[in-house]
């Protein structure tokens, strides 16, 4: 089942800042499962998946409990996500790496209640409450602040259950699904103090290789965890060699490289305006804290002129697209690009389709 897009967390875009109505928190890490899982969640008990935009556990169980965490430790916390056809599952909060000490609010039997649990051994439920319908879709926020845990449901300002205890200063965030078939959750938002001080900068999704016509745009993206990050993308210019991507106009000297925007978010697009693309790239974003900088993998921009239409796509269109340039004789038709529009466009353009992209 797939949430609507009405459930969207305005927030979960990119970090931002959070307020609580008790403290103020930094938006650590968001996914939206809209390509697959984050590369943060640890998967750590019951397979889980991303599939239709949701995330879920493939093999649910309470003995142990399914666990998928994100590696940071925090002290005060908030969740915030979407809870999709509801039934039995949940979030871990403060717990440890192993997901077998800490806090897990449970949302199950039509109710909403606590655990806390040591090495294993899990308290009876805790301060229970009537919540939802089985299958009823839930947005669900939880706070942690000090030893008080709360949990609030479809934007209540009052909590509809509360738990007290000292046990355990910090932990981890992770979830918790023992339900075979529904119960899965979207749009999730973690923000929070880190133990350490800053949550370093982790990469959380990477940018995709793409492969463009010679007058098209490059989207890549590319997301981190952390707090108060600093995005930006670079490109190759020689092996190893890196340079920062500006906005705007970029050139190499008096050469015009490409036009950037969104060059210090998550999300880069690079054009040549009205002139070609002659040369393929490689970039990366980088993301950068009081902890340092982590870049992402080197994504390729690969060209391919002989998709004349710009479709996305090698057939016939394009071929058919590319003669009706020809015979009237128009600039895009200079495929080899010396200027004038001859034989050797036609030919230069047949090898380029013959060799496909």
């Amino acid at each position: 089942m797939r949430s609507t897009r009405s459930m969207r967390l305005a927030s979960a875009v990119a970090p931002a800042l959070l307020i609580t109505a008790h403290a103020a928190a930094q938006a650590v890490f968001s996914d939206l499962f809209d390509n697959g899982p984050s590369l943060l969640w640890g998967n750590e008990r019951g397979l889980w998946i991303a599939s239709g935009g949701v995330y879920f556990a493939q093999q649910p169980s309470n003995n142990p409990c399914t666990y998928s965490s994100i590696p940071y430790d925090f002290t005060s916390t908030q969740v915030e996500c979407d809870v999709l056809a509801t039934n039995d599952g949940g979030v871990w909060l403060r717990t440890n790496a192993a997901g077998d000490t800490g806090v897990l609010f449970v949302l199950a039997h039509q109710q909403a209640y606590w655990h806390t649990v040591t090495n294993g051994s899990f308290s009876g439920s805790l301060n229970a409450a009537p919540a939802f319908s089985t299958g009823q879709n839930l947005h669900l926020r939880l706070t942690v602040v000090g030893d008080t845990y709360r949990a609030y449901l479809n934007g209540s300002s009052t909590p509809i259950t509360t738990l007290t205890t000292s046990a355990y200063p910090s932990g981890r965030v992770g979830l918790y699904d023992f339900t075979t078939g529904g119960h899965s959750y979207d749009n999730v938002v973690v923000s929070g103090d880190c133990v350490s001080g800053d949550c370093c900068p982790m990469l959380s999704s990477q940018p995709f290789p793409i492969t463009i016509c010679s007058t098209g745009t490059a989207v890549l993206s590319a997301q981190a965890a952390g707090s108060s990050l600093v995005s930006g993308w670079e490109y190759e210019v020689a092996p190893g060699e890196w340079y920062a991507i500006e906005e705007g106009p970029n050139f190499n000297g008096d050469s015009f490289l490409f036009n950037a925007t969104g060059a210090d978010t998550g999300t880069l697009m690079l054009d040549r305006g009205e002139q070609k693309w002659t040369t393929p790239y490689n970039v990366r974003a980088s993301f950068t804290n009081g902890c340092g900088t982590v870049w992402s993998d080197p994504a390729s921009i690969s060209l391919c002129p002989a998709d004349f239409d710009c479709s996305g796509f090698l057939d016939t269109d394009d071929y058919d697209a590319f003669v009706a340039s020809f015979e009237a004789g128009t600039d895009d038709a200079d495929f080899d690009g010396t200027g004038f529009v001859d034989t050797d466009d036609f030919t230069a353009f047949v090898l380029a389709f013959e060799a496909g992209c």
